[in-house]
């Protein structure tokens, strides 16, 4: 419950009532989120990854991989 008022609620509702100020701030945030996550996710991905190898799960198309137009047409 608490996930769903903190994490989706209140900053949507936030964002409609001032949405120049989000504007503003979201992308220092955005970065400063990236900076700090992305090495704990980059981890988990690694540790998934050889788990997945271990039990003999072969890896496909890389999820994190952006779609290009030829693969998104197709």
């Amino acid at each position: 419950m608490l996930h769903i008022v903190l994490g989706e609620q209140v900053p949507t509702i936030y964002s409609l009532r001032s949405p120049e100020r989000t504007t503003i701030c979201s992308p220092r945030l955005l970065l400063l989120f990236n900076i700090f996550f992305n090495p704990l996710i980059r981890f988990l991905d690694w540790i998934t990854n050889v788990l997945l190898r271990m039990l003999g799960v072969r890896e496909s198309i890389r999820y994190h991989a952006v779609p290009t137009l030829v693969r998104i047409v197709s």
